[in-house]
């Protein structure tokens, strides 16, 4: 008998790196499963009791408008709590999609955790991708 396999679309996790709050996420963030993003969000805040969060997507796979959504949502709850939203989103697919629909001047994108990092005080729109060249021409 061959058991049913359900490959794994979503998880997410929190840790800390320094004094920040970290959500890792993995898989695809589709109408699905962006509200388990939402709670594990919401949960994240909580847990640590910080208006603060970094978001890693390294290993986000699929995003798809429900999934971007539930980022701006998240960068507005943080902000208005006082705190600040950091999303890591290396090169490729999701980072393309962030551009494109000009989400990178509204969230604090970065390359890598030591980027959000490095750049922890930095407002909104001034993040590592929204000062590259590449970004303002829009090019690449």
């Amino acid at each position: 008998m061959v058991a049913d396999y359900t490959p794994l679309l979503f998880s997410a996790s929190s840790r800390h790196t320094g004094p920040w709050p970290v959500l890792e996420v993995t898989g695809e963030i589709d109408l699905a499963t962006a509200p388990r993003l939402q709670d594990h969000l919401i949960e994240a805040i909580n847990a640590h009791q910080s208006a603060d969060l970094i978001v890693d997507m390294t290993k986000v796979e699929f995003c798809d408008a429900s999934g971007l959504r539930v980022l701006v949502r998240a960068q507005r709850w943080i902000q208005r709590r006082g705190g600040r939203l950091r999303v890591i989103c290396p090169e490729g697919r999701l980072l393309r999609i962030l551009r494109i629909t000009t989400l990178t001047r509204l969230l604090s994108v970065h390359p890598t955790m030591e980027d959000a990092l490095a750049d922890e005080y930095a407002p909104c729109g001034t993040a590592s991708y929204s000062r590259s060249p590449a970004l303002r021409t829009g090019a690449g």
